[in-house]
């Protein structure tokens, strides 16, 4: 399956009214080292993880009532809070805050979509029961991913985009239309499919499992655009959509030229080819990359808060 997105179609697209219609262990040498998948030239808790642990931060906090109402979703926003919490000081390594900030948002997605599977567990049972699940699953990944020393990048990775496919469970299970599913939950499930077939050729057919991370990440990115977007469109409605647009087709145009080059390689199905990435460049990519994640988190939020409690 081949599925290519581009942003600016898309974001016009839930303009118009879509939403209503092989990886290895490696381990953590000093910062900056070519060695590590999280290598990173600059101040990965500062620039990186502490922003992004606040925003969600602020997200965490307001799942509860106001996308809903129920002990579930109290718990998890408290749980996430709290985590967040952890992340804003420094101390614990690259690979411990990444998961940590992935836990967070699996949390979150478990608060959100918890009364959904519980009401679509007759509908939909193997999702419900994915739904439903969500923390025992974040629990077992990061228990491997600790006896790991966090060294393992394809685990990671793999944890990464479980988030993705955890709000994914929210979507489809919330919308629930007996005339099938919206086209912005059928989007995002191709994306999930599309995203997760790339990154596990990555790892595979890429012989330097660093390598195989920081591209993957690239591709994670419009994973994130692809998910939080509609999401939040979804829950703030048009208005807050059109209110927004610009600054949606902004952030989605730059993950879709950093895509460029992978796309290429997904034509020409030779992935091996990639150009080697130094931390350097992965560093500038993903400096101003987590800087959109952000803006897409306050975004999420302040889409949250417009929802009549």
């Amino acid at each position: 399956m081949r599925l290519k997105f581009v942003w600016l179609s898309v974001v016009v697209c839930y303009m118009l009214g879509c939403a209503a219609c092989k990886g290895g262990k490696v381990s953590e040498p000093k910062d900056g080292a070519d060695g590590y998948y999280l290598a990173y030239n600059g101040n990965f808790h500062d620039e990186v993880i502490r922003p992004e642990a606040e925003a969600w931060q602020k997200v965490a906090r307001v799942i509860c009532p106001r996308v809903c109402d129920d002990t579930e979703a109290e718990w998890a926003g408290h749980e996430a809070d709290s985590l967040g919490g952890v992340l804003l000081s420094p101390g614990i390594s690259n690979g411990e805050q990444m998961a940590r900030l992935c836990e967070m948002q699996n949390i979150i997605a478990y608060g959100m979509g918890y009364v959904a599977a519980v009401i679509g567990s007759y509908s939909n049972p193997e999702m419900s029961e994915n739904a439903r699940m969500i923390v025992e699953k974040s629990d077992a990944y990061l228990d491997s991913l600790r006896n790991a020393d966090y060294a393992d990048a394809r685990m990671m990775m793999d944890y990464e985009v479980s988030a993705y496919a955890n709000f994914s469970l929210f979507m489809v299970l919330g919308t629930r239309y007996a005339d099938g599913e919206p086209q912005f939950v059928a989007n995002n499930l191709a994306m999930n499919y599309q995203n997760d077939g790339r990154i596990a050729e990555l790892f595979d057919k890429m012989s330097d499992p660093v390598q195989a991370y920081r591209y993957s990440s690239v591709i994670t990115n419009t994973s994130f655009f692809l998910t939080y977007f509609p999401l939040t469109a979804w829950l703030a409605g048009e208005e807050f959509q059109q209110a927004h647009v610009d600054e949606y087709i902004k952030i989605g145009g730059w993950f879709d030229k950093q895509m460029e080059v992978i796309e290429k390689a997904f034509e020409d199905e030779d992935v091996a080819a990639l150009p080697y990435m130094s931390t350097e460049r992965y560093t500038e990519i993903e400096k101003q990359a987590s800087a959109y994640r952000v803006r897409l988190i306050e975004l999420l939020y302040e889409g949250i808060i417009s929802i009549p409690e």
